[in-house]
């Protein structure tokens, strides 16, 4: 049942995540009213346990006032599944060593399955492809999930190399455990080989963040356990870690490939699971006995384990050799430090290679660009300069042909030579390393983090409600990127769940650690201890750098993680003798009952509305039902009922719709707006229309989708070359008020590419139809018939162009050539042989003229559409025209103008004229 509902919820389907956060209320629900075992309820009243229920509680009381009920109730079915594994676990473990195991085995077993299948996934597929067709009838999430990246490593089955670490080296934790205080033999050899698999699936995920709390906490489950079993776990620890390290070379010789290569990670996976067996029924009792007999001899051998580590890690980092390239594969990267400057590379080769040379800023690695300063081969020195503000410089290689690099020097501001080949580290480590010092996505991450705690400050008590960072992070952002999560749940639950759903988060951390050293001081639960401790650091630890404890796996085992600690090491709060325990059973029994059949009903109304909605309504009335039933969905009907009601004269529904859009007007949303918009133009709400336009971008203002979405849609109701014509035509009579409504909008746009760390540009369509706008504004000029004139003949104008990015350059034109800067009257100065591109959107059909307005005009050369054109030179310009139809596919007219010498440009304009 765990690994079935682990496996569906795990593809991160909002849809599954639903129907199984369903499916895991009811489990719960049946246990709390069916269940003889509800009993144990009066036993485990422990400040852990009511910190986890109460953080689950928080979270489906925060769906209620969640900025956005559709991620809510997504984000709460992952909490749902995690208390019901909580629950099972509490009410089904024996506070026994061997309910201990049990939880150890499950755990450690599931571990061990998705590790098999991830990495099978990334190598041979037969597997993967026989768990896709089981659990494809459930989803199609698996068809498109990222599974490995050359190189570097394997993703996992669901996609996430992070935080599949995550739950994997919980597993790794538990194998410890188990593989350690095995009794006999058999469950010796099950134990060994998870451990085996468990570990090297988690090696070939390498997320370094997780690598970096795992060693901690197997350090801390050094440190805690009993004196004489720290020997044989540091043994333990030392030969799983030396055998999956030289194991994880033979797989990564086979992932991603195809034919006999692909066998090579399962064997390397059944041969690390004989070897460890072999190796430490021989080796780990015979060090032990001499360790144990001889203090000396112990740490002579402890000496000399960590000077074999350490001397083999300098020399890994250290010792380099010649670069194999392979024909037509992907680029290898390399990193060099060096200070900014004027640089020389040289190459050696057995045939010239593909180079690209990188440097990245602090900025760059923010928003995961690079300034390209070399593209070429190495068939001669390559020279390029690094600016002074550069955190790393990228080298990548690449071959068309089998290829070896012998040498790659540097020399200028510094000299060094690239360390090209690790022979002593596997390839996915060393190609990881590289970055290393200057990591774009731990970088990025701060970025995740302020902005997280931007929305925090919007609610610091309750929280935006789950979901609420998804939702508000476009509203806050210094530039433009896309995530669901903070990467740090710390954050995350203040964004989400505010200063409340903070503290009940870190109580449970707090709860945790004081019962694990409660029951170490008291000796309760030794058996126990020690792995228990490893596993919180692991979940807690963890949580500061990635999105684990927002993944339905992850949140299971911790979960399953957490009611251990709670079973076996939390003490009951000390009560009043007389205070009758039953009754506060029963109270926490109905609580949770109450609590858990509410969801049942309301995520039973949201997956009934969401099937009955697919499946077609027929009137009003049904998408009014739809609304009532979907307590967590229902602006998406609302948007429905309003995108619909013009479609029917009827006053009630029309009445119906317009409170609706006036609902939806101030719903916090990544994509409502430009419907709210159209409802209002069409029903002559104008104002309300730019109301919401304003509304929504102030929401949205780092997307660049929803400003192009935005001036679509005024271009659609307010340009008369459109679908709706007449009443275009009837709002440009009142013109003053709908330029400068809509140019109200642009300038916001202005304001923000100010402030912005990165600008927003907009559509060429936006451009033509911005660009008239500003035209008219310009001439202070409203009368009719000047205003249908630019409007309808006017495609382009540079003096009166958009300049999204305010560089001086109407975004329209691209410098390929040459220099060219704009000033403030709309001059544009250009270099001798400069060479501009432009894009340029037309609507009507007509005869169009390109013409470049200068003194100079001779020799300036135009092409169109990569045609060279005959030009037309005047005393102060000089032009072509192009007859074009009606541009119903919404094609552009590329123009490349070429200055032969250095000119003054007055204006650059591309017009039609009106048939007469």
């Amino acid at each position: 049942i765990f690994v079935f509902i682990l496996s569906i919820a795990g593809s991160m389907d909002n849809v599954v995540e639903k129907w199984t956060g369903l499916a895991a209320s009811i489990i719960a629900l049946l246990l709390l009213l069916v269940s003889k075992r509800t009993s144990v309820l009066k036993k485990y009243i422990t400040p852990l346990f009511y910190s986890f229920t109460a953080y689950v509680v928080w979270g489906g009381i925060s769906t209620f006032y969640a900025a956005s009920g559709k991620f809510a109730i997504s984000e709460f079915s992952k909490l749902l599944i995690a208390f019901c594994v909580y629950l099972t676990v509490l009410f089904f473990t024996e506070s026994a060593e061997s309910g201990f195991k049990k939880i150890s085995y499950t755990v450690a077993s599931i571990g061990c399955f998705f590790g098999i299948l991830s990495i099978d996934a990334a190598s041979l597929g037969i597997l993967f492809k026989l768990f896709k067709a089981i659990f494809g009838q459930f989803t199609v999430a698996f068809d498109s999930v990222t599974l490995f990246e050359s190189g570097i490593r394997i993703y996992g089955i669901f996609g996430n190399a992070n935080t599949y670490a995550g739950f994997t080296a919980l597993a790794v934790i538990l194998s410890l455990y188990l593989a350690l205080n095995a009794s006999g033999k058999k469950h010796s050899r099950i134990a060994l080989s998870l451990l085996a698999v468990n570990s090297l699936s988690y090696l070939l995920a390498f997320s370094m963040g997780s690598l970096f709390m795992f060693l901690i906490a197997c350090l801390i489950m050094l440190g805690i356990s009993e004196r004489g079993a720290r020997v044989p776990l540091f043994l333990l620890m030392v030969e799983t870690a030396v055998l999956t390290f030289i194991f994880a070379f033979a797989a990564m010789v086979g992932l991603g490939k195809t034919g006999i290569l692909s066998l090579i990670p399962i064997l390397a996976l059944a041969l690390a699971a004989v070897a460890l067996n072999l190796i430490d029924g021989r080796l780990r009792p015979l060090l032990c006995k001499k360790m144990n007999a001889n203090m000396k001899s112990s740490l002579i051998v402890l000496a000399g384990i960590v000077i074999i580590v350490a001397g083999y890690t300098f020399a890994a980092f250290s010792i380099s050799s010649q670069l194999t390239l392979t024909a037509n594969e992907n680029e290898i990267m390399r990193a060099i430090y060096v200070p900014g400057g004027e640089y020389t590379l040289s190459v050696e080769s057995s045939a010239p290679v593909n180079v690209t040379v990188q440097s990245q800023s602090q900025y760059d690695l923010m928003r995961h660009t690079a300034e390209i300063l070399y593209v070429g081969t190495s068939e001669n020195p390559i020279d390029f300069k690094i600016s002074d503000d550069s955190k790393i410089v990228k080298i990548n290689f690449s071959s068309s042909v089998d290829n070896v690099i012998t040498k790659a020097d540097y020399s200028g501001a510094a000299n060094g030579s690239i360390h090209l080949n690790y022979p002593l580290l596997p390839n996915f480590i060393a190609n990881r390393v590289q970055n290393l010092f200057a990591n774009e996505n731990l970088v990025q991450r701060t970025v995740f983090f302020e902005d997280g705690l931007k929305l925090f400050s919007k609610s610091p008590v309750i929280g935006r409600g789950l979901g609420g960072f998804e939702n508000g992070v476009y509203s806050v952002q210094d530039f433009y990127y896309q995530t669901k999560y903070a990467h740090n749940h710390y954050i995350q639950a203040l964004s989400d769940l505010g200063i409340i759903g903070f503290v009940l988060f870190l109580s449970m951390l707090v709860c945790s650690v004081i019962s694990l050293v409660k029951a170490k001081r008291q000796s309760r639960s030794l058996f126990a201890v020690p792995a228990l401790a490893a596993c919180t650091f692991q979940i807690f630890g963890q949580a500061l750098v990635d999105v684990v404890w927002s993944t339905v796996v992850f949140l299971a085992f911790a979960a399953a993680i957490l009611a251990a600690i709670t079973i076996f090491c939390s003490q009951p709060i000390k009560l009043k003798e007389s205070f009758n325990t039953n009754r506060l059973r029963k109270i926490e029994k109905t609580g949770l009952v109450i609590f858990t059949g509410v969801f049942v009903l309301l995520i039973s109304g949201n997956l009934v509305a969401q099937a009955q909605a697919k499946n077609g309504v027929e009137d009003f009335s049904d998408i009014n039902r739809l609304i009532m039933i979907d307590r967590f969905e229902y602006n998406d009907y609302k948007l429905s009922y309003i995108l619909n009601a013009p479609k029917v004269d009827d006053a009630e529904v029309k009445a119906q719709a317009d409170i609706y859009a006036s609902d939806l007007l101030n719903v916090e949303s990544n994509s409502l707006t430009p419907y709210i918009m159209a409802y209002d133009f069409q029903n002559y709400l104008d104002y309300e229309a730019f109301l919401a336009a304003k509304n929504g971008i102030q929401k949205n203002k780092s997307n660049p989708n929803a400003w192009i979405q935005v001036f679509d849609t005024f271009e659609e109701y307010i340009d008369p070359v459109g679908p709706h014509v007449d009443d275009a035509a009837d709002r440009l009579k009142s013109a003053e008020t709908y330029v400068n409504n809509v140019l109200d909008i642009y300038d916001l746009l202005l304001k923000r590419n100010t402030t912005a760390l990165d600008d927003i540009t907009l559509s060429p369509s936006n451009n033509a139809f911005i660009g008239k706008l500003i035209e008219i504004r310009a001439t202070h000029l409203y009368d009719v018939d000047w205003v249908f004139t630019a409007v309808m003949t006017y495609a382009f104008d540079s003096v009166c162009a958009v300049d999204a990015d305010q560089d001086g350059l109407p975004d329209a034109i691209t410098v390929t050539g040459g220099d060219a800067k704009g000033t403030k009257n709309g001059v544009i100065s250009v270099s001798e042989n400069t060479v501009l591109d432009l894009n340029l959107y037309h609507k009507l059909h007509g005869t169009y003229k390109f013409r470049v307005e200068t003194e100079t005009p001779q020799g300036i050369a135009i092409t169109y559409n990569g045609q060279a054109q005959s030009v037309t030179y005047g005393k102060r310009d000089a032009y072509i025209t192009v007859d074009l139809e009606d541009n119903s596919n919404r094609d552009l007219s590329n123009f490349t103008v070429t200055f032969p010498s250095a000119a003054e440009v007055d204006a650059i304009t591309f017009i039609t004229t009106l048939e007469q």
